[in-house]
C-alpha cells in the first residue's frame, strides 16, 4: 500500500510544477508583447526616417 505522506508529497510536487509552468507562460507572453511593441516602434522610426530622407531630396 502507498504511504499517505508519499501521495501528499507527490501532489505538492505536481502543483509546484504546474505553478512554475504557468509562471513561465506568463513571462513568455509578456516578452512577446514587449517584442511586438518594440518592432512597431522600429517600423515607425524607419518610416519616419524614410519620409525625412525623401523630403530632403525633393
Amino acid at each position: 500500500m502507498i504511504h499517505p505522506a508519499f501521495i501528499i508529497v507527490l501532489a505538492v510536487a505536481c502543483v509546484s510544477v504546474g505553478i512554475v509552468r504557468i509562471g513561465s507562460w506568463v513571462i513568455d507572453r509578456r516578452e512577446q508583447e514587449q517584442t511586438r511593441v518594440m518592432l512597431q516602434q522600429v517600423y515607425a522610426a524607419c518610416a519616419i526616417a524614410q519620409v525625412r530622407a525623401e523630403v530632403r531630396h525633393v
